[in-house]
């Protein structure tokens, strides 16, 4: 029995004595849905405590580890767009489909699927790229998640007023101003409003909700 924070490298040196094929009771900390993440998840804890060594900060350090996946995936986020705005441009055309085949939805497959072959459009070319990051944004969030090292870490903390933290002085806390909720959501907004839309217009006025939505969550 092991009682106290789930340090990782802590946690790596225990070796349990029945299970010598065990690397250490750490592997609890990166399982989710039967899905190891470990191998993802302890890189980027190594380099987010490697960045905090050197910048003194670990709300920079989330930061930089960020922009650093972000640049690592930028090809990726690329491809996605021309795939995007490639659909896009096709859509009249797609349109039109639909109300020339809207009894028939075998026909209104096998047409918009040549429409893709011709102009050599891949319908899930804007999806691909975006899945293969979903592993590493998942990692990321596991780290963040089990790091104790954000215990009463500050990133920019002003001091208190009337018994409320300015502004955020313990990263594993919620901001108790709500203004970091507040600008995910502007952030959301403003980026599906440059994505290039694709598919039914009701979905994509659908779509214009999930800001709405997530900013309520967070």
């Amino acid at each position: 029995m092991f009682a106290g924070p789930k340090e990782y490298w802590l946690l790596e040196g225990l070796k349990p004595r029945r299970r010598p094929s065990t690397s250490g009771a750490s592997r609890s900390l990166w399982y989710w849905g039967g899905l190891p993440m470990r191998w993802i998840g302890v890189p980027i804890l190594w380099v987010m405590n490697w960045t905090y060594k050197h910048v003194g900060n670990y709300g920079v350090a989330i930061i930089l580890l960020t922009v650093i996946s972000k640049v690592l995936f930028y090809p990726l986020t690329v491809k996605s767009m021309r795939s995007m705005k490639a659909m896009q441009a096709l859509q009249p055309q797609v349109n039109a489909l639909r109300s020339r085949y809207q009894k028939d939805a075998q026909a209104l497959q096998r047409e918009t699927m040549a429409l893709y072959r011709k102009h050599k459009v891949n319908p899930m070319g804007g999806c691909l790229p975006m899945v293969a990051q979903v592993p590493i944004f998942y990692a990321l969030y596991l780290a963040l998640s089990v790091s104790v090292e954000l215990q009463n870490a500050a990133f920019l903390c002003f001091g208190r007023l009337f018994g409320v933290d300015l502004w955020i002085c313990d990263l594993a806390a919620h901001d108790p101003t709500y203004v970091l909720p507040v600008l995910m959501g502007v952030t959301m907004f403003v980026q599906q409003k440059l994505t290039p839309t694709m598919g039914d217009p009701r979905q994509a006025k659908m779509m214009l909700f999930m800001p709405v939505i997530f900013t309520f969550m967070f």
